[in-house]
């Protein structure tokens, strides 16, 4: 299967971290949507929605941001348990203390673990990624979605590559900061493991249903494609000097 693909067939054998599915179809039916009308407002197709409810299939970061904004709904919703009676809490001083390995959601690319998903309407998307792969050129379109997002690398060596710069080395206990919206990609190094712990904004947060704006061009063109785009910032922790285009 191509590493473009925008969705992986689900390869855990162990399905209690399965949440997406079901929640995915919750949330379409209390919109009261079909898989259509959620394939129009996410530009994610229906057959891809199709597996993705039925457990064959999970999406990465920023197709989950698509189809947040698509449905205007907050993307803690698709990691909540359907049964969890408590999806406007009423407290506002809120705190939440994750001691398990997350929900676990595996692509081609990543294995992605979401920390603190019972905290809806969040800022922050916290998120550790392990099993990178080693090879860009595997990768296949880059990942980009709205907001900024922090990437601290917890162990092994990983190589950051974007639209707007040269491939970047960042090692363990090194850190880098960018614009999200630029299309990036994480690659291991070497063989020693690579994990990382990403924080994102996330795509609702508590400021209203629609803080961001999601294009066709933002998401779904390639990054060879975006000569149009205009230049976006890029904060690296170690520093780093602009390349001029």
């Amino acid at each position: 299967m191509s590493y473009t693909e925008e969705f992986s067939h689900t390869t855990m054998s162990d399905k209690k971290n399965s949440r997406l599915g079901p929640a995915l179809r919750a949330v379409r039916r209390r919109l009261g949507i079909t898989l259509a009308e959620v394939s129009k407002r996410s530009g994610i197709t229906a057959s891809t929605l199709s597996r993705v409810e039925n457990n064959g299939a999970s999406l990465t970061y920023d197709k989950l941001v698509r189809l947040a904004e698509g449905l205007s709904v907050d993307i803690a919703e698709f990691f909540r348990a359907t049964n969890d009676p408590s999806r406007h809490p009423m407290v506002t001083a809120r705190r939440s203390i994750d001691r398990s390995d997350g929900v676990v959601v595996e692509t081609p690319r990543y294995l992605y673990r979401y920390l603190h998903t019972d905290i809806s309407g969040k800022q922050l998307v916290p998120v550790i990624t392990e099993r990178l792969l080693n090879n860009v050129k595997n990768f296949g379109e880059y990942h980009r979605h709205p907001g900024e997002e922090f990437i601290y690398v917890l162990e092994g060596t990983m190589d950051l590559y974007t639209e707007f710069y040269g491939p970047m080395r960042i090692e363990a206990g090194q850190s880098v900061y960018i614009d999200s919206s630029m299309g990036h990609a994480y690659i291991a190094v070497g063989s020693t493991p690579c994990r990382i712990l990403g924080v994102m904004t996330a795509p609702h947060g508590d400021n209203g249903p629609e803080p961001f704006a999601i294009t066709e061009q933002a998401t779904l063109t390639p990054a060879a494609e975006t000569e149009a785009a205009a230049p976006r910032r890029r904060t690296v922790a170690r520093g780093q000097r602009k390349r001029r285009r």
